[in-house]
C-alpha cells in the first residue's frame, strides 16, 4: 500500500540558501490580498519544517503541520475564508526551522511549500509569487533549548514595529528564497484543531522582584544545557546571545497582594511581577498585546503546578518554561512559535513598566466538536475526572498521539496503545491513531537502529541509538486493535513484513526455553523498582512476548506463532510462579537460570493482563491483588516485600483488568482514588502518580472506557 501521496498545484519548496544549514532560524511568509466579499472559497495548503503558525490579519489561526516520518511531509488545507474580511488582508505564515535533534520532530532542513487558491485559482504559491519572505530577527537564535527532548527555547528582542510585517502594516526587507530539493508530500488524516482562545481565570498574586548575586551552583543545571552537543545538540553556553534562564534564577519574588480577578489590562510596574490562574492546565500558545513605556526586560514564566512555596518553578519539569523579551518602548501584537502546558503563569518586568492585553492562550488540540461520548450520571466528581481525562486525551493528540504536550511532545509507542483506545471510545474513528501508526510504516529502515527494530518514540531523533524492545512489540498489540477498531486491512497488510522483521530481530535473543534473554538497550516495565528488575529474563516483557507473538498470528493467521505463544505462556508460569506470587526475573548464573527471588505489584498485573494467569486458574492470587494491593496499600502496609506500583503501567492495568472481570465497584473506588486529586489540582491526569514529571500524560485517558464500562458515560 502506497501512502496518500499530495501534489501541489504551483508552490515548490522555498528557503534562504545562506540559512539553510543554521540552527533555530524563523522566517515570515506574507500574503496580502484583496477580496470582494463574493468569494466562496478562499483554501490555503501548507506544508514545513520544522513547524509553523498561520496569522491572518493577527489572529493566530492554525498551527502545524502534522508530523510525519522523516522524508515525509504532511500537508494541511485550511479553508481561511472564515478569518477574511472584505477588502486587504495579511496572511503570515511564521516557520520555525530548528536543524537539530529532538525527540518532537526528526531532524531536516527548514522549507515552507504554500500555495493559496481563490474559487480554485492559486493566486500565491511559494516560488511562484504573491508570497513575500523575511527572517524573523525579533526571535533570537542563539539561545538554550527547552528541554532535552525539544529543540529550542523562545527568547526575543522587540523594539517598535516589531512584527507588523505580520500584521500587514509595513513591507519588511524581503528576504532571498530559493528552491530547495523535492519533498514527499502526503495526505494528513488528523483532524484540525479549533484553536479556541483559553483565558486566565483570576490573578493569584501580585508582588515585588529584586536581583541577587548567586554562585554558579545556584544557577539551573542539566543535560541538556550543560552536555549540549553529547546528545542534545544545541549552542553552548559561551554562544548564548541570551541567558534568560541563568538570569531568572538571580530574580527574587516577594509577594504584596493576594488574589483578585483578572482585568482585560494587567499592569506592571518597574521591578513587579503579577501571577495568573488558568481554570485547569492548558495546552497552547500564548497571544497578547503588549505596551511598553521603556528598556527593560520582560518574562513569561509558567508550569502546571504550583510549588511548596505557592510558587512557580518554571525547571520543575527538566525544562525551561520561560518566554523572555528584550523589551524597548513600543506596542506589539505577540503569538509566540510553540504550544506549551501550564495552569500557573507568571509575568515579570525588570526595569520598565508595562501593560498586558488580551492575554490568552490559544489552544493546540484535537477538536472538542469530534467529540460524540458525553457523561450522563449526576457525579460531580467522576464529571471531573472525565474532563481531565478528556482534556489529557484532547491536548496529547492534536496530530500525533503524544506521550505529553509539555516537556517532549513525541510520539511515543506503548502509551499509544492506551491513548487509542480513548480516541475511539470518545469519537468512534481511528483518524489520529492511522497517522501515528503509518509513521513508523513508511521508513524502510530507521537510523541508529538494528534491522527490524522499531524507535520507542517517532518522528524524532535517538542520536544514542537507544530503544525500548518492549516498545516495539506494544505496535503489534495495537496494530492488532487497530484492526478491530477500524477495519483497515490493507494497512495491515501492507505492513507485515516489517512486523515480521521485528519478530525476527527478537527470536536473536531466545533462550533455550523460548524466553528471552539479555535484550539489548533500554528494557522497560515500569517507572518503579520493576525496571531494576529487568535481565537476565524479565518475566513481565515474556509475558508481553507471549502476547506479541499471539497478536501476530492472529493478524496473519499464523498458527505456529500462536502455538509458540501458548507454550510461552505455560513456561512462564512454571518457571516463574512460586505458589504465591510471580517473580520478576531471572539471572543467569553457571549456565542456569535461577529466580532473583524479587516479587513486584506490577509483575502480577503483566501476569493477568497478557494472559499468563486468569482469575479463574489463579484465584487466591487474583484475590490477593484485588483487595490488598493497589492504592490503599500504601496505607495499609500489606506485603512489605512486593515493591508497589506506578501510575504508567501497574496502576493503568490493574484499572483496566478490574474493567475486563467486572469489578465494578472496586473499579469505580479505583477510580476516585487514583485520579481524584489529579482533577482537581489540575484537570489533567498524571505521568506519575506524584506530581514529579508531567501532570497531563495520553495514556491516562483510557479512563474513559472504563467510565463508559461503568455507565457513566454514553
Amino acid at each position: 500500500m502506497k501512502p496518500n501521496y499530495y501534489q501541489f498545484k504551483k508552490a515548490v519548496p522555498v528557503w534562504n540558501s545562506e540559512l539553510r544549514k543554521e540552527m533555530n532560524i524563523s522566517l515570515s511568509f506574507v500574503s496580502n490580498i484583496a477580496i470582494s466579499g463574493n468569494e466562496t472559497s478562499v483554501r490555503l495548503a501548507i506544508a514545513a519544517a520544522d513547524s509553523y503558525i498561520l496569522r491572518i490579519n493577527g489572529i493566530l489561526v492554525s498551527y502545524g503541520p502534522a508530523r510525519s516520518a522523516k522524508g515525509f511531509y504532511r500537508v494541511d488545507e485550511i479553508d481561511i475564508l472564515p478569518y477574511l474580511v472584505k477588502g486587504k488582508n495579511s496572511v503570515a505564515i511564521r516557520v520555525a526551522a530548528y536543524n537539530t535533534n529532538s525527540f518532537f520532530v526528526s531532524q531536516s532542513l527548514g522549507f515552507l511549500c504554500a500555495e493559496m487558491e481563490i474559487d480554485g485559482s492559486v493566486v500565491a504559491a511559494t516560488g511562484d509569487g504573491g508570497f513575500f519572505a523575511c527572517r524573523v530577527n525579533e526571535r533570537i537564535q542563539k539561545v538554550n533549548r527547552y528541554s532535552f527532548q525539544r529543540p529550542f527555547a523562545e527568547l526575543y528582542d522587540l523594539a517598535d514595529g516589531a512584527f507588523d510585517y505580520e500584521l500587514g502594516k509595513v513591507f519588511a526587507e524581503p528576504i532571498g528564497l530559493s528552491e530547495t530539493e523535492s519533498k514527499t508530500f502526503i495526505y494528513r488524516e488528523a483532524p484540525y484543531g479549533e484553536f479556541p482562545k483559553i483565558y486566565p481565570e483570576c490573578v493569584n498574586a501580585r508582588g515585588i522582584v529584586s536581583r541577587r548575586e548567586i554562585s554558579e551552583d545556584e544557577y539551573y543545571h542539566c543535560r541538556f544545557l550543560d552536555r549540549i552537543n553529547q546528545q542534545a545538540k544545541g549552542y553552548e553556553l559561551s554562544e548564548l546571545e541570551h541567558t534568560g534562564y541563568r538570569d531568572i534564577s538571580e530574580l527574587t519574588f516577594e509577594k504584596t497582594e493576594a488574589l483578585s480577578d483578572i482585568a482585560d489590562e494587567i499592569s506592571l510596574s518597574p521591578d513587579s511581577f503579577v501571577m495568573l490562574n488558568f481554570k485547569a492546565n492548558v495546552t497552547g500558545i500564548f497571544c497578547f498585546e503588549l505596551e511598553v513605556d521603556d528598556y527593560g526586560d520582560f518574562y513569561i514564566l509558567f508550569d502546571e503546578l504550583l510549588d511548596k512555596n505557592g510558587d512557580i518553578d518554571p525547571f520543575r519539569l527538566q525544562c525551561v518554561n520561560l518566554l523572555a523579551f528584550r523589551v524597548k518602548p513600543g506596542k506589539y501584537s505577540f503569538v509566540c512559535a510553540e504550544p506549551y502546558t501550564f495552569k500557573h503563569v507568571k509575568l515579570v518586568s525588570c526595569g520598565t513598566s508595562l501593560r498586558v492585553y488580551d492575554l490568552h492562550c490559544t489552544g493546540v488540540a484535537y477538536p472538542r466538536s469530534n467529540i460524540t461520548a458525553r457523561f450522563i450520571k449526576d457525579d460531580s466528581e467522576m464529571e471531573q475526572i472525565f474532563d481531565a481525562a478528556v482534556e489529557s486525551f484532547t491536548a496529547n493528540a492534536a496530530d500525533i498521539y503524544m506521550d505529553c504536550p509539555s516537556r517532549e511532545r513525541s510520539g511515543w509507542l506503548c502509551d499509544s496503545y492506551f491513548t487509542s483506545r480513548a480516541e475511539y471510545a470518545l469519537t468512534g474513528k481511528t483518524l489520529v491513531e492511522r497517522d501515528f501508526l503509518e509513521n513508523f510504516m513508511l521508513p524502510d529502515s530507521f537510523e541508529g537502529h538494528p534491522k527490524g527494530m522499531l524507535p520507542m518514540c517517532y518522528p524524532g531523533d535517538m542520536v544514542s541509538g537507544q530503544f525500548i524492545p518492549n516498545w516495539a512489540m506494544f505496535y503489534a498489540l495495537e496494530l492488532e486493535e487497530y484492526l478491530r477498531r477500524s477495519g483497515d486491512s490493507s494497512f495491515v497488510d501492507a505492513i507485515k513484513d516489517k512486523i515480521y522483521d521485528l519478530l525476527a530481530y527478537f527470536k536473536r535473543f531466545e533462550n533455550e526455553y523460548g524466553l528471552l534473554e539479555k535484550l539489548e538497550s533500554w528494557v522497560f516495565v515500569e517507572w518503579s523498582h520493576a525496571n531494576k528488575l529487568v535481565q537476565d529474563v524479565s518475566f513481565p516483557t515474556n509475558m508481553l512476548y507471549s502476547r506479541f507473538k499471539d497478536a501476530i498470528g492472529a493478524l496473519y493467521g499464523d498458527a505456529s506463532l500462536l502455538d509458540e505463544a501458548a507454550a510461552l505462556r505455560e513456561t512462564i508460569r512454571k518457571m516463574s510462579f512460586t505458589g504465591e506470587f510471580f517473580c520478576d526475573n531471572a539471572y543467569r548464573r553457571n549456565g542456569a537460570l535461577e529466580l532473583s527471588g524479587e516479587y513486584t505489584e506490577t509483575c502480577q498485573y503483566y501476569a493477568f493482563f497478557f494472559d499468563i494467569a486468569s482469575p479463574e486458574t489463579y484465584p487466591e492470587l487474583w484475590r490477593t491483588m484485588i483487595s490488598n494491593f493497589g492504592y490503599e496499600r500504601r496505607k495499609t502496609g500489606k506485603y512489605p516485600d512486593v515493591h508497589f506500583s506506578n501510575a504508567f503501567m501497574g496502576n493503568q492495568m490493574r484499572l483496566d483488568l478490574l474493567c475486563r472481570y467486572g469489578e465494578y465497584e472496586l473499579l469505580d473506588r479505583n477510580i476516585r482514588d487514583y485520579y481524584g486529586y489529579m482533577a482537581r489540582t489540575t484537570g489533567t491526569l498524571w505521568e506519575h502518580e506524584g506530581s514529579t514529571a508531567s501532570c497531563n500524560h495520553g495514556f491516562t485517558s483510557e479512563l474513559v472506557c472504563w467510565l463508559k464500562a461503568l455507565g457513566y458515560v454514553e
